[in-house]
């Protein structure tokens, strides 16, 4: 056998229209030789190969220019890009391309679920219950999401001193964060935080803001 174990998540959301990337290593035996990683697809009429890092025409022509590998050390992670409505409802699962034998399913009966969405997560909005006009605030809008490489743009409706982060929250989920410092004016009516995802749609989060 040429690997021994493989590390990913057993379900994954991923929204239509944009990327979703399924975090997977794999940890060879000691003496083993370099190997490819190939992606399977379990469905009723049988398991076909959606990616091949060694041969890329034995992928299934409804992936084979949608799917490649995130890189890393041991990675066999693996990013769809664009999903599809009908990419969900099936088991996914990694193997090595050199044994069509070694492979997360026949060695470790492991899967993993891909489900599909048509709506964006909405972001969230942090900020103090009350603020003091003129006094600067640190105001915070995150989103969570399953495209590592292609994160959400957020933007928010105030301006300040702009700083942006993303954080692994494993299993394939980021959040995306960006935090302003504010200062406050009784003008201003409420705080607004729009989310454009890789996809081109939108999400929204507004919240009035209370100021003295």
């Amino acid at each position: 056998l040429v690997c021994q174990r493989w590390e990913f998540p057993t379900e994954i959301v991923g929204l239509v229209g944009s990327c979703v990337e399924i975090p997977c290593k794999f940890y060879p035996h000691e003496r083993s030789t370099t190997s490819s990683t190939v992606w399977y697809l379990e469905r009723l009429s049988g398991y076909h190969q959606i990616f091949n890092s060694r041969k890329s025409s034995s992928a299934s022509t409804d992936y084979r220019d949608r799917t490649s590998l995130v890189p890393g050390n041991n990675s066999c992670s693996l990013r769809i890009d664009p999903v599809r409505r009908d990419d969900g409802g099936d088991e996914y699962y990694p193997g090595i391309a050199e044994d069509e034998d070694t492979n997360a399913w026949k060695q470790e009966k492991m899967t993993l679920g891909l489900r599909v969405t048509d709506t964006p997560n909405i972001p969230e909005l942090t900020r103090n219950g009350e603020m003091v006009e003129g006094r600067p605030e640190k105001v915070s809008c995150s989103v969570v999401h399953t495209c590592g490489s292609n994160p959400p743009s957020l933007r928010l409706n105030k301006a300040g001193q702009t700083e942006r982060r993303s954080v692994d929250l494993s299993g394939g989920n980021w959040r995306e964060i960006i935090t302003i410092r504010y200062i406050p004016s009784h003008e201003d009516g409420e705080i607004q935080c729009t989310a454009t995802y890789h996809n081109g749609q939108t999400s929204q989060m507004a919240a009035p803001l209370i100021i003295r």
